[in-house]
């Protein structure tokens, strides 16, 4: 599969739309931000990231987090709401995250989050 391949089937842009749309309806859409702060750890992946919505959240409440998906228009999105995060346009399964401080060595993580 070629990197505009997406399991959504929407662009980032739509995507977010909807997580949008379900706020402002009073809807909680953190839960899975909620839950993965409760674990008391301080770093995080955010695997198959989307547009960043779980790992910007922790981000914003102090976790260090990094965040993967395979589909370009996602991360695009990611990236432009949250530029000083780590965004990597890979396949979680064949890609190893690199350290911040050290590139050659794998960044250790306290917790993989997987929402949907």
């Amino acid at each position: 599969m070629h990197s505009s391949w997406r399991c959504t089937g929407v662009s980032g842009e739509n995507y977010d739309a909807r997580f949008a749309a379900l706020a402002r309806a009073g809807h909680e859409i953190h839960g899975e931000a909620d839950f993965v702060q409760s674990l008391g750890v301080e770093s995080v992946l955010d695997a198959g990231c989307g547009t960043g919505r779980v790992a910007i959240e922790l981000a914003r409440r102090g976790l260090s987090v990094a965040g993967i998906d395979r589909d370009a228009d996602m991360i695009q999105t990611a990236r432009q709401k949250a530029p000083a995060l780590d965004w990597f346009e890979q396949n979680i399964a064949s890609y190893t995250i690199p350290d911040s401080a050290d590139p050659a060595q794998p960044r250790r993580l306290g917790a993989i989050v997987v929402a949907g």
